[in-house]
């Protein structure tokens, strides 16, 4: 068997080697059993970084991070709760065109239920009731997101 005929055999291989905790913040402004923390609506933002750690082993690490900001009915900010969690990924035989939106996509969406929980337990811990955090549609974000690039390029 030849070194081509080999390579063309290798299949793709996308493995989590682990997930972490890597940054949690939470502000409470306002106590929870206050009256101003009465009628709060969370405002919930996603973003997401991808970075090489060791490209000769194939290794990336993708830090989702979850930011979670209540207001009462006068706009004050209750709450504010920050995740970054982060996963380590081992991705081997895939091509640099596959490589970011496999990483942002199906890293991230591997990710986000453990850092939504991380999320909720923080809110919850500090005396809110946690808020219902919906599934995050990261295909749709990606696409956004290269087409804000494309658009600022041309």
């Amino acid at each position: 068997m030849t070194d081509a005929t080999q390579k063309k055999e290798e299949h793709a291989m996308f493995n989590i080697v682990g997930q972490f905790a890597k940054d949690i913040s939470l502000e409470c402004a306002v106590p929870p059993f206050a009256k101003e923390s009465e009628g709060l609506n969370m405002q919930m933002d996603v973003g997401i970084g991808v970075r090489p750690l060791d490209k000769e082993e194939g290794a990336h690490e993708v830090v989702l991070k979850l930011r979670g900001e209540a207001k009462n009915k006068e706009e004050v900010s209750c709450y504010l709760a920050e995740v970054e969690y982060a996963g380590v990924f081992q991705v081997k035989n895939v091509t640099d065109e596959q490589l970011t939106p496999l990483l942002s996509i199906d890293g991230a969406a591997l990710l986000f239920p453990f850092a939504r929980q991380v999320l909720m337990n923080l809110i919850s811990d500090a005396g809110y009731r946690a808020p219902m955090i919906a599934p995050v549609n990261f295909h749709a974000m990606y696409v956004q997101a290269q087409q804000s690039k494309e658009a600022k390029t041309a």
